[in-house]
């Protein structure tokens, strides 16, 4: 059987893992899925995440949002 991705080194065995930034995306689809849409904020924070460095990523928006409104 062909191996197709070379630059891998785990084993074949291994489960594929969610991206560290998955939840933050998550949060942007939430706010295509409202009215009035809500996509800016969560996208910037989601951009954050991207550009972090692992185990620095930003809280969540929805996170964040929720802090405000207490």
């Amino acid at each position: 059987m062909p191996e197709f991705n070379k630059h891998s080194t785990g084993s074949s065995d291994s489960q594929a893992q969610p991206h560290r930034c998955n939840a933050h995306l998550e949060d942007v689809l939430e706010g295509l899925s409202t009215w009035p849409m809500d996509v800016a904020k969560p996208f910037g924070v989601f951009w954050q995440c991207i550009k972090s460095q692992p185990g620095q990523e930003p809280l969540r928006y929805s996170q964040q949002k929720q802090q405000q409104e207490q």
